[in-house]
């Protein structure tokens, strides 16, 4: 289930990690900071959003990682997939 296709590293390894976690799973990325804004990140971006509980964006100190790298961490769930029960009655 990738949702974009991308030469961009990071958010293909986004992707996977999201592809193999289970429903219920806790997950927790390193990412550059922007990198889910530029124009290959806003389709992941949306359905990481749709598709899992987003909890979580700790902003690294710039360097931690390298020096003059903003980066991020971004810890989120997989939710439930959704129950399709068919059209809800209004009880009138």
């Amino acid at each position: 289930m990738i949702w974009a296709t991308t030469s961009n590293k990071q958010l293909n390894f986004l992707q996977h990690i999201f592809t193999i976690l289970k429903q219920h799973g806790h997950a927790a990325v390193v990412l550059p900071d922007n990198v889910l804004l530029r124009a290959g990140g806003r389709n992941v971006r949306r359905e990481l959003l749709n598709q899992a509980d987003v909890h979580t964006l700790l902003r690294l100190p710039t360097g931690i990682l390298r020096q003059g790298v903003k980066a991020n961490v971004l810890f989120f769930d997989r939710k439930p997939r959704a129950k399709s029960h068919g059209p809800k009655s209004s009880g009138l």
